[in-house]
Parts: C-alpha cells; structure tokens; sequence
C-alpha cells in the first residue's frame, strides 16, 4: 500500500515538473516569437481576416485591410485626408496611456505599412454624396511627430464644411450718409495651411499655424440711398492661428486666437482709396468673425485624453479648379 502510494507521489511529482517544463518552454517560445515580429505578425494577419475591411459609424466610415507597401514610399497625396506616424511614436503613445503595452506587440506596426478607407457625407437638401477618402500609414522617418496632410479641391471640401467656406457676414455700420448694411460673401481658390510652430518635447506647448489664400469677395452695400454689389478679388489674405492647450482635472482642453495678418483686395473699377476702405470693412469683419466668443466656448468644451501628445505637424492644401470667372 505506501509502496503504491509512493509510486503515485512520484508520477506525480514527475506529471508537475513535465507541465512546469512545457510551461517554461512555451514561455521561452511565446518570449522568442514575441522578440522576432511573430506575435505582432499574426495578429495583424487575424485583424485582416476578421476585422478588415468593415464599415462602421452607420455606415459612413469604410476601412480597408492593413497592407505592407511594396515600393519605394508612399505615392503623392492628391484628394483626401492622411496621417503618418512611426512605429516609435506609437510605443510612446502606448506607455504614457493607460491601454496595456501588450495590445501592440512588435511587428504589429512597422514600418511601409498603411491602411486607407473613406468617409460619406451627404447633402440634406438634395441628398448629393461625397466620399472623403483617407490614409493611415506608417513610417520611421517622422520621428516623434506625426504628419498630417490634407489635399481637397475647393468645391468639394466646401461641400463637407460649408458653414466655414461659404459663411455670410452681415453688420450694420455708420457714414456720412446715415447708416449702411453690409453683406459679404468669401469663397477660397486656393488655401495653404501649416504648422509654423511646434514642439514634442513640450506636451502643451502651443501649436503655431500660419495660412494663405486667395478667391474672391462678393460685397453687397445697402442704404436708404442706394444699393451696389461689388465683387473683388482677394489678391492675399494671410492668417496666423494659435492653438492653445490647456490641462483641466478631466482632460485636455483648448482656446485659440486668430490674427488676420495680411489682406489685399482689388476691384478692377473702384479707386485706391475705396479699396482701402473695402479692405478695413473686410479685415474687421472677418477677424471678429473668426475669433467670435461662440465658437471659442464651444471648442473650450471639447477634451482630449491627458496623455495624448500634442506635437502635429499639419500640411492642408485647397486649390479651386473651376472657372475664376464663375459667379459666385
């Protein structure tokens, strides 16, 4: 009877150290896998073939599978939206948030691989759709700052912001004739915007931004004397945009500032001195509108995680192909 119970003790003595060898064994090889890209490989393979490509958000958003790029860099942006962050960014990003780091093991993200997708925006008045197409891509080159390029003609991404890009101003002012009202009208045909300033070392340091543009200004004049319609070229318009985080208990929140640094006008009929005037209407109007007390409370409402670097370096390019001789 012990001698049986002493060959029962050893079987399983010798049943534990086996599975506490295959356990070792298979750390050591779950460790090995992990160092050499394996892990991260296969589990982006599984997100492709289970996750990818799908449509979320009611159906507006459309996502493609995640692709390893073939050639020698990714090819110039012509229409749409894309970020490009490094595979090093994304570490970081990773070990100052609370998501565990073994969500994104190595070889999940590496570099040349991208993924690409679309947004659909619809026009409620006549049911018109536009897909925004995007790109998400990864890159060693941009360090610890992503980049974030955006290229759109004029008429379409006025289609998806109208509110910004076909804003009227209305304001009633004084003269010498007794008072006036004035309507004005801009629309862009070509915007650059990007960052003039940024810092990664600093995680609240205030973004920079400067933009350019021209288009054209409709300007409509009303009094009890007479009325005129005016359409002036805006030969340069230059901005500069502050943006400024701030940390509150609940995340991070933002204020901004908007400078209208440069604006030109011309009507080829009016005097100089009309310009001028045309010009002062003009550069007040737009910097109010700008930085009204709304829509700086209404962005103040928004937060973003704590932990989220701030550094971006923005590139936004908005060229109007159409006819400039087109009314507007």
């Amino acid at each position: 009877m012990k001698k049986r119970r002493w060959k029962n003790d050893r079987r399983a003595i010798r049943g534990r150290r086996r599975r506490g060898l295959l356990f070792f064994i298979f750390c050591l090889g779950f460790a090995f896998a992990w160092q050499q890209q394996w892990v991260g490989r296969f589990l982006r393979a599984q997100v492709n073939r289970w996750l990818l490509p799908r449509t979320v958000l009611g159906e507006r958003v459309t996502i493609q599978p995640l692709v390893l790029a073939t050639y020698a860099g990714p090819p110039a942006l012509v229409e749409g939206v894309q970020l490009t962050f490094s595979p090093a960014w994304s570490r970081s990003l990773m070990q100052s948030s609370p998501i565990p780091g073994v969500l994104l093991p190595p070889g999940f993200l590496v570099d040349g691989l991208m993924t690409s997708g679309a947004v659909r925006f619809s026009r409620p008045d006549d049911g018109a759709v536009y897909q925004v197409p995007f790109y998400i891509q990864v890159q060693d080159t941009v360090g610890f700052v992503p980049e974030l390029k955006v290229r759109f003609p004029a008429d379409k991404l006025n289609f998806v912001l109208d509110d910004v890009f076909a804003e009227d101003w209305t304001e009633r002012g004084e003269y010498l004739l007794g008072s006036y009202d004035l309507e004005q009208r801009i629309r862009f045909d070509v915007i650059r915007i990007w960052t003039y300033e940024t810092d990664a070392k600093r995680p609240l340091h205030p973004l920079i931004f400067r933009a350019t543009a021209t288009g054209r200004l409709r300007y409509r004049f009303r009094d009890g004397w007479f009325r005129a319609r005016v359409t002036a070229r805006v030969r340069e318009l230059t901005i500069s945009f502050v943006l400024i985080p701030i940390a509150y208990p609940d995340g991070i929140g933002f204020d901004y500032r908007a400078r209208i640094d440069t604006l030109d006008l011309g009507v080829s009929w009016m005097p100089r001195w009309g310009e001028r005037r045309l010009t002062r209407a003009v550069h007040r109007s737009l910097e109010r509108s700008l930085n009204r007390r709304r829509k700086r409370e209404r962005l103040a409402r928004q937060r973003l995680p704590l932990w989220l670097p701030m550094a971006l370096s923005v590139d936004i390019e908005i060229v109007n192909p159409e006819d400039p001789e087109d009314a507007l």
